[in-house]
């Protein structure tokens, strides 16, 4: 298929070295729908304007593309190793994957709700039914469900889904019933996955539920702290699925909570699992705008890059993760080396003054350096590398959106190159103070040591303050180890840049202070026995 000159316009490609943190990227004319389906060598994925792309998985080289004409908001899906369904409106359509020209398509009775695919047929989900279509586009089957249904999993002949409050398991064949619906909440988006004879999916109750395939029986259920709302990936020992809580799960297989890992955002992607270093690795999407490498053995970020747009589920491909984002961008990411940012958070509001920049990096070599910048301005340095910190002047940037970018290399010698991992702050001349608070206990002893932090309104311990004790004055890190050399009330400040000052006030006890109390003790005794002691004493002597 040949393609002209205007299609070719909708593509910014940035070829980098086989090593880089971003192998290649590319954009499509409108948000991407879901994630990419890759076939072989290609990478295939759709816009919501309708256009079907179909790229190099090896270098983001465009092979075809398809206007499919209607709005597409429903992510294709592989039917076979060389077939794809696309649902554009009301018209399912079939493109080979090597050629993108239709190999058939069928006009449905509505817009369908869910695509799902396998065994070279497509399998769609509207309210009230399930249809199956061969990819000549002749209908194989429909069956009926009990209402709004869920997306739809396909695996080992039979598909999975939720419908009205139920699980129905449907031969792919014929769309026989496996057994009768079971009691279970709508996973709607957790597409159901079939793995060692159990059916694993999110639901919108918060539970994660495991149900017998061959039986319906459900074998155990467990509660989130939000929807369920991503797709399962399963390994021999675990169950990994995200929470609208913004938490990555990893649950055994019998059910029982393994570990963990909070996110700043939702997560609706299903997690891809691939094996670093001799350990297992989980990589998914948030959308807090990052895509993480968590390690499955332990539940601790790995690695983690801040992306432009909310990212898709990744699909691992030779060495890197290709994922697409909802501000029409596809990316083939290598995880080695890579920095992200952890402090501020994107979309933070900033005036002209120095900010504090943190994050942390990762390499399957060692690595050598980070770098910080505002976009188009000279790289900092950065002070450490797995966890470094960094300050910039924003007085050298202009008002609204600035991009913030991290850039690492690794002893190996390999470096990121052009699409770097980013934040995007805004600068505001009239941007308002940050309250910061100082802790410190009400009361300490003179000459002894204690620890004073000063903390922003999230409890992190700040960089560069300038800490004043009375005349004297220190510039550091918080936590502070701090001594008070008199006694009495001592009046402790803090300055930094961007932030209220904020003093609160100690009591230093001991020294001249115990001596004053001391003393003062005497003259309340030598009082006491004046008015009591000795005139009793002059009482009795005159008795006598």
């Amino acid at each position: 298929m040949r393609l002209s000159f205007a299609v070719l316009l909708v593509f910014a490609f940035a070829c980098c070295p086989s090593w880089g943190r971003i192998i290649w990227s590319a954009s499509a004319t409108d948000a991407i729908i879901g994630a990419p389906v890759v076939f072989g060598s290609k990478a295939i994925y759709a816009s919501y304007d309708g256009w079907v792309y179909a790229v190099s998985a090896d270098s983001g080289t465009v092979l075809w593309t398809f206007n499919a004409k209607e709005k597409i908001e429903i992510e294709p899906q592989p039917i076979d190793s060389s077939v794809v369904a696309v649902v554009a409106g009301d018209e399912l359509l079939f493109l080979n994957s090597a050629s993108g020209l239709l190999s058939g398509k069928a006009s449905l009775k509505s817009k369908p709700l869910w695509l799902g695919g396998g065994e070279g047929r497509a399998f769609v989900a509207f309210n009230g039914t399930v249809e199956a279509y061969d990819k000549d586009g002749r209908l194989a089957w429909r069956e009926e469900v009990g209402g709004l249904p869920g997306a739809i999993g396909y695996g080992r002949g039979f598909v999975s889904l939720t419908a009205g409050g139920k699980l129905y398991s449907l031969s792919a064949k014929n769309g026989a019933r496996r057994w009768e619906p079971v009691e279970a909440e709508d996973s709607f988006t957790s597409r159901p996955v079939e793995y060692d004879g159990s059916i694993y999916f999110g639901a919108s109750d918060g539970k994660v539920y495991a149900v017998d395939a061959a039986s319906g029986r459900i074998r155990w259920t467990y509660q989130t702290g939000g929807w369920a709302a991503g797709s399962p990936a399963i390994s021999s020992s675990s169950i990994y699925i995200g929470s609208l809580d913004g938490t990555l799960y990893a649950l055994s297989t019998s059910g029982s909570l393994r570990w963990k890992f909070p996110t700043g955002g939702a997560i609706h992607t299903k997690p891809e699992l691939y094996s670093s270093a001799g350990s297992l690795v989980a990589v998914f999407g948030s959308e807090d705008g990052k895509v993480y490498g968590v390690e499955t053995a332990s539940g601790s970020e790995k690695w983690s890059y801040s992306a432009n747009g909310k990212p898709s589920s990744a699909v691992y491909y030779k060495d890197y993760f290709i994922f697409s984002t909802s501000r029409g961008r596809i990316y083939a990411l290598s995880p080695s080396p890579i920095c992200s940012f952890s402090v501020p958070k994107s979309g933070d509001v900033v005036g002209n003054w120095l900010v504090d920049f943190e994050g942390s990096a990762s390499s399957e070599y060692a690595m050598r350096s980070v770098e910080v910048r505002l976009e188009g301005a000279g790289w900092v340095r950065a002070n450490g590398t797995e966890r470094w910190h960094a300050v910039l002047d924003m007085r050298q940037a202009q008002e609204g959106a600035v991009n913030i970018q991290c850039r690492a290399s690794d002893e190996s010698g390999k470096a990121e190159t052009d699409d770097y991992s980013f934040i995007t702050l805004i600068k505001s001349e009239s941007a308002p103070l940050r309250k910061m608070f100082i802790v410190a206990p009400p009361q300490v002893g003179q000459n002894e040591s204690f620890i004073l932090s000063v903390q922003d309104e999230y409890g992190r311990q700040l960089r560069g303050v300038l800490l004043k004790l009375d005349a004297d004055e220190v510039k550091g890190d918080s936590p502070f180890s701090v001594v008070l050399g008199k006694s009495g009330l001592v009046k402790i400040g803090a300055e930094k840049d961007g932030f209220e000052s904020s003093p609160i006030t100690v009591r230093a006890t001991g020294g001249s202070e115990i001596v004053v109390v001391a003393v003062f003790l005497l003259l309340v005794l030598a009082a006491a026995f004046y008015f009591f002691g000795w005139k009793r004493l002059k009482g009795l002597v005159e008795k006598k």
